[in-house]
């Protein structure tokens, strides 16, 4: 993780400010969500259409939200898969 944004909306402005701030990269990820797709990249941006390649992305957003108290959520849900 080389950046973080708290925010109620994800909009591409607000996004490609992130970006800027972050180190540069050859290859970007992300999911399916459109305002990715309106974001100009420095490097290749690669579209995942499921969540099966985000579980350690996931993980650490998991721990922050757990360690870091302005992340904090009420109530925390695992699957039993």
């Amino acid at each position: 993780m080389v950046g973080y944004d708290v925010a109620y909306d994800k909009s591409s402005e607000r996004i490609h400010r992130l970006l800027d701030k972050s180190p540069k990269a050859e290859h970007y990820y992300s999911d399916a969500y459109s305002a990715y797709s309106e974001v100009c990249y420095y490097g290749t941006h690669k579209s995942l259409k499921n969540k099966s390649e985000t579980y350690t992305v996931e993980g650490v957003n998991s721990d922050l939200r757990n360690y870091i108290a302005l992340l904090h959520r009420k109530s925390k849900c695992f699957l039993d898969q």
